[in-house]
């Protein structure tokens, strides 16, 4: 683990720290092996690993569950929320929000470079406010289609099935030509309706 020493030389981390990140991470029976040899998910614990050398309070990484296994995935989220139960502060930058909402206390949601919400994971995704708006020059043809689908899709479902319950989401409840729209003379886009 050349890369991690040579970090924390330059960090002037005592190089006793390096085996301890690397056992916290699971890669002490990998540090032998050249870097470029690991898989994503292995890249991955090393890059934590790094982040982990100066024993630091806060940690930010973007994206950490990209390219772990489940078992990767799940050991990631117990690290994280015994960091977090330790004192420390972790921001992850992800697209996954139901993978964030498996371990992370608050969520910010930022789209084209707006604030989008800033809130509790339980009040950001049990919103029932969500709206999908689609502007076609055919409407009515959107709305043919999309009938279509659903009936097929309905046809195909066992009688149990959760979506058919009568107490399903908004948008099952909504007729599909209401929720249709002809085309906004604007090119400025909706995320959610209209408070």
């Amino acid at each position: 683990m050349s890369h991690l020493r040579a970090t924390a030389a330059i960090s002037r981390v005592p190089s006793r720290r390096v085996e301890q990140v690397l056992a916290e991470v699971g890669l002490e029976s990998a540090a032998k092996q050249r870097a470029g040899k690991f898989s994503l998910g292995m890249r991955q614990s090393l890059a934590l690993a790094a982040a982990l050398l100066g024993d630091p309070q806060i940690l930010l990484l973007d994206e950490p569950s990209n390219g772990l296994d489940p078992d990767g995935i799940r050991w990631l989220r117990n690290y994280l929320s015994d960091f977090a139960a330790r004192g420390g502060t972790v921001f992850v930058s992800s697209h996954l929000i139901s993978e964030l909402s498996m371990f992370a206390h608050n969520l910010v949601v930022i789209g084209g470079g707006r604030l989008l919400a800033a809130d509790s994971v339980q009040a950001i995704t049990g919103r029932h406010d969500v709206a999908v708006i689609v502007e076609t020059p055919q409407p009515v043809e959107l709305t043919a289609l999309l009938a279509a689908r659903l009936r097929r899709r309905r046809r195909r479902r066992p009688a149990h099935h959760p979506r058919n319950h009568p107490h399903r989401g908004l948008a099952d409840r909504v007729p599909l030509s209401a929720r249709c729209a002809a085309p906004r003379p604007t090119h400025a886009r909706r995320l959610r309706p209209p408070s």
